[in-house]
């Protein structure tokens, strides 16, 4: 009997462990203090993880070079959220903020 309460003790341990080490960390934040914000600085990194595939490094693929001479800010983010023409949609799978930041740093690429 005194192995089981000894069992449990160090279940509620673990779990009381594991809530704490759950708070911890969370939204993060840059330089600036803006805690879940993603920056244009980000963008790139966001372009490696979830566009590389079918656009290339050089921007190449899909024709994305000069795209900020073709479209505006609103129509590139407009078709980053919902896709079309061979294109799958990202506004459920990148955040408002991401979105934006990626479109930002594409319509720079004049």
């Amino acid at each position: 009997m005194k192995k089981r309460s000894r069992l449990y003790a160090l279940f509620a341990l673990a779990i009381a462990f594991a809530i704490v080490l759950a708070g911890c960390g969370g939204g993060g934040s840059d330089e600036a203090g803006n805690a879940g914000e993603a920056t244009v600085a980000d963008a790139e990194t966001i372009y490696k993880r979830h566009c590389l595939s079918c656009h290339k490094a050089d921007l190449s693929g899909m024709n994305l070079n000069n795209v900020g001479s073709r479209r505006t800010l609103e129509e590139i983010e407009e078709k980053i959220r919902k896709g079309g023409g061979g294109m799958i949609a990202f506004e459920n799978r990148l955040s408002d903020e991401e979105i934006a930041a990626l479109s930002t740093w594409l319509a720079e690429m004049k």
